[in-house]
């Protein structure tokens, strides 16, 4: 059966992969590819039915990455005019 493999990793700067995989079978948590078990979700790779779930995890991945990057840097300009505000 086709499964979509959605890799998004965001620690080491990888691009976005979707790859579609044939998976021998399947349970709520794991597929099996090769005669190998791998989790359907992980730090690294996820397993999705349709291109479209895979592609809409990812989209949604980034968006909420973002999101923590603008909420970072917001917290440090806010702590740079505390330490520029500072005197003796």
């Amino acid at each position: 059966m086709k499964k979509y493999k959605a890799r998004i990793y965001n620690r080491w700067g990888c691009e976005a992969l979707i790859t579609e995989v044939e998976v021998e079978r399947e349970t709520e948590h794991s597929v099996w590819r090769n005669g190998k078990r791998e989790a359907k979700r992980s730090e690294y790779v996820n397993y999705y039915d349709s291109w479209y779930d895979a592609h809409h995890a990812l989209l949604s991945h980034q968006l909420n990455y973002i999101d923590s990057i603008r909420k970072r840097l917001d917290s440090a300009k806010a702590r740079l005019v505390e330490i520029e505000g500072m005197s003796p």
